[in-house]
């Protein structure tokens, strides 16, 4: 089948297909023991398994198979979510059927059991159906928590006049695992793994959630791109250091405490930093440190612009030092720096006009 029938009014389901995979490390029948994790289609596309399991099972292993596409072989089984307070009745119509080969690119042929093909004629007699190209600018984003080796991989897809904002049924998709440490598109207080969105706004901004069992370092990186322009710039919005972080060609790695952010961390398409009249504050102001001395320099030329507060952090996003020095001579405010490991490190003026940002090194 290739899709999921719903009512549209009152859909039965919200949409998802969840897979279970038995990772290919598995060694025990106790559930506890058991190494496994849930693959997930919708409208919007799919996901593998991430790298460990859910949070009642063992937690170990490693995903074998791949992404679930978009046809589903006979006998494949899965589940899906009922929609709370209405359920329904799914309907699966024969229309939904379609003659697609298991080598197709489109076929689920990593979830299913191969077997040598039968030698009857009419199995060649066919030709695939025709299948509309995705066009559908996508982004798969990659979170990592290092300490673990834990993988997370979570969707985007801008789907036009499909999908918009608010929660859509067959586009948005639950992340179910539950993992100690994991990361989640959030829309509202719902955590996703899948989200469909309406057309591409490069100045929109995506709240993104993250859950740490532990003190440790975390990255967020792409892990692929579909349909976009190679010019397009894709941001870690890192709003403790109120930074703009380019993940377009590395990771962007930050240690975290333990516990739950969704208010800290968003995926952007714009650094924001910067406006005209921001960049004019910028260069007026200059941040440097002295060696001999340790200490840290800053020189405001702005006559109508107050340096109100200094943070020092760390190139990880640790706060390691504030100060405030809002009564302090605005044109040579000096700031000892002790006992820093040598490093780069983030200097945030928090200022009456704005925050700048400024990287030092410390040796």
């Amino acid at each position: 089948i290739s899709s999921i029938q719903t009512a549209t009014t009152t859909p039965a389901i919200d949409g998802a297909l969840y897979f279970w995979e038995h990772f290919p490390s598995n060694t025990s029948h106790n559930l506890g023991a058991y190494r496994g994790g849930y693959a997930i289609y919708n409208k919007t596309g799919g996901l593998a398994p991430s790298s460990v399991g859910v949070d009642f099972i063992s937690g170990a292993g490693t995903a074998g198979k791949l992404t679930p596409k978009q046809f589903i072989p006979v006998g494949q089984g899965f589940f899906v979510i009922g929609k709370a307070i209405t359920g329904g009745t799914v309907t699966f119509k024969n229309s939904q059927r379609e003659f697609i080969t298991e080598s197709n690119a489109l076929s689920q042929e990593t979830y299913r059991i191969p077997v040598s093909p039968k030698d009857f004629s009419h199995w060649t007699d066919n030709s695939n159906a025709v299948i509309e190209n995705d066009t559908y600018k996508k982004i798969r984003l990659g979170f990592n928590v290092i300490d673990k080796t834990f993988h997370r991989q979570v969707l985007l897809a801008f789907m036009d006049e499909k999908a918009n904002s608010e929660m859509n049924d067959g586009y948005d998709a639950f992340n179910i695992d539950d993992s100690p440490s994991d990361m989640y598109l959030l829309n509202g207080e719902n955590e996703l793994a899948i989200q469909g969105e309406g057309y591409f706004d490069e100045d929109a901004s995506f709240p993104i959630a993250v859950r740490t069992e532990a003190t440790g370092k975390v990255s967020f990186g792409i892990d692929a791109l579909e349909n976009f322009d190679e010019s397009q710039n894709i941001f870690i919005y890192d709003k403790e250091t109120d930074s703009y972080n380019s993940i377009k060609n590395k990771l962007y790695e930050v240690e975290l405490p333990e516990g739950y952010f969704k208010d800290r961390f968003s995926l952007r398409f714009t650094d924001k930093t910067l406006g005209v009249k921001d960049v004019i504050y910028e260069n007026s102001i200059q941040v440097v440190f002295t060696r001999s001395n340790n200490v840290l320099n800053i020189t405001n030329g702005a006559n109508d612009n107050t340096v109100v507060a200094v943070s020092l952090f760390n190139i990880q996003g640790k706060l390691m030092s504030k100060w405030d020095v809002a009564d302090k001579e605005q044109t040579s405010i000096k700031i000892p720096i002790q006992n820093k490991t040598s490093g780069v490190y983030i200097v945030k003026l928090k200022t009456s006009k704005g925050n700048i940002n400024k990287k030092i090194i410390i040796k």
